[in-house]
């Protein structure tokens, strides 16, 4: 695990503790939907379908040429948010496309 992805664990299980953490925890596909997006938000314009994230115009890839470039945060908010539901057993969470230098939209699939 690289510094930035466990940087990312602790901001994104943070986030969760501070924001989502009051209430009946949700199961996976919704707390994606409900939690997890509305969370990202503030990073990056976000889209969810089926288990996979996409950030467009992602923060830390936009001025790069170099495949993934930031995107070790990203991965590790996305798993330090989702692992700190109760409700979620396992995550591990797979860059499946940095968009660094091309499309600019990086692509997370959450297993």
């Amino acid at each position: 695990m690289t510094a930035l992805q466990e940087l990312g664990r602790k901001v994104g299980g943070g986030i969760y503790q501070r924001d989502y953490s009051l209430g009946s925890p949700l199961k996976m596909p919704t707390t994606i939907t409900r939690e997890l997006v509305p969370a990202l938000k503030g990073l990056s314009k976000v889209k969810a379908k089926n288990n996979v994230i996409y950030l467009i115009k992602c923060p830390f890839c936009k001025s790069s040429d170099h495949t993934h470039s930031g995107c070790h945060f990203i991965v590790g908010y996305i798993e330090g948010f989702l692992a700190s539901n109760p409700a979620i057993d396992v995550v591990q969470v797979e860059e499946t496309n940095c968009g660094a230098g091309s499309t600019n939209i990086c692509e997370f699939t959450i297993g």
